[in-house]
């Protein structure tokens, strides 16, 4: 099949990054609290150098991976075949990898049906087949066929 562009999230990229950026300072702060701890007992350092090594690792923990399930599923682009029949969804998955998901136009559940988003920033992308959501930013995104994406997703979506 040949697949043209139909819509692209041009952050997808920074997106991905920042999403596998969580491992690391969750090894960090695994590794630095209880040497920091120890150093404390050690008499080595204050006990408050040591809290605010936790709650500084506690707290780029937390935000990484508050920003990775807020992006779960986040797509980055859209592609259609040439008859506008199937749809090819690519988006990131939990460890910020790219997926692609083929779909006919006729599975995917119209806008319509499904419920607004928090915030409205994206809107919710469904299937018949499966339970799977993805999150569609179509403010910020490029919508390169919008003909095309209001046959797909439904004519209410490219307002912004």
């Amino acid at each position: 099949d040949n697949w043209y562009t139909i819509y692209h999230f041009p952050s997808i990229m920074i997106t991905a990054s920042v999403k596998r950026l969580k491992y690391y300072p969750t090894i960090v702060t695994a590794v630095s609290v209880p040497v920091s701890i120890a150093l404390a007992y050690a008499n080595i350092w204050s006990m408050t150098t040591a809290e605010i090594v936790g709650a500084i690792g506690l707290t780029s923990t937390m935000t990484l991976s508050l920003f990775s399930m807020l992006t779960n599923n986040l797509v980055g682009f859209v592609y259609c075949d040439e008859t506008q029949s199937k749809v090819k969804i690519s988006f990131l998955n939990d460890k910020g990898k790219r997926q692609d998901r083929v779909y006919s136009v006729d599975d995917l559940v119209p806008r319509s049906e499904l419920p607004s988003s928090l915030l409205k920033l994206y809107f919710p992308v469904k299937n018949h087949e499966n339970s799977d959501v993805y999150k569609l930013v179509h403010r910020y995104g490029e919508i390169y066929d919008v003909q095309t994406f209001d046959k797909v997703f439904g004519r209410d979506v490219v307002k912004k």
